[in-house]
């Protein structure tokens, strides 16, 4: 909680959504050898954003952590699904987003309600701030995470961004 704090004076630049979390997937992948696999799809119109990369890779990091860990323990493997692209939204006006969904079960109407709790765990071993943090660091970046159940019963986590950056003109990362 005190790293999520010391970490609200960096600034934001602005990135490409679809090179950014292309890269992160790849990187994950490459770094992680209890990764089976992880689809990847990008969707609709390039989207900048300004946004702290560092704080992005937090929370991605802990998404696809628990979602590794939950698809390997429904599934016996390690597997994830990312899309990302533009969604369209109320009032014609359209956003960005990145979903996680996992081959895990979905969650229960009880955990679903605590889930983003600081120090609410389902596991053992965990501190119950992966979330909590995940989603302080979503608001710092004008996205949401949210949760969600997906067409096949499983768990999604989607980050919603509000911040879409149209100037071209500088540089992206």
């Amino acid at each position: 909680v005190l790293d999520v704090s010391r970490h609200k004076d960096a600034a934001p630049t602005l990135i490409d959504l679809k090179t950014w979390i292309s890269d992160f997937v790849q990187q994950y992948q490459e770094s992680n050898s209890e990764c089976d696999e992880i689809s990847f799809d990008y969707q609709g119109d390039p989207a900048q954003l300004r946004v702290i990369s560092s704080q992005l890779e937090r929370v991605f990091t802990n998404l696809f952590d628990n979602g590794l860990r939950y698809s390997r323990k429904a599934t016996g493997r390690a597997t994830l699904s990312v899309t990302a692209g533009i969604k369209p939204g109320a009032g014609g006006r359209s956003h960005p987003f990145v979903s996680v969904v996992d081959r895990g079960p979905a969650l229960d109407e009880e955990a679903e309600s605590r889930l983003f709790e600081p120090f609410h765990t389902t596991e053992s071993s965990g501190t119950g701030l992966g979330l909590y943090i995940s989603k302080e660091l979503c608001e710092a970046n004008q996205a949401t995470l949210d949760y969600s159940i997906s067409d096949d019963g499983t768990s999604c986590f989607t980050v919603n961004f509000s911040n879409s950056a149209p100037a071209k003109s500088e540089q992206t990362e």
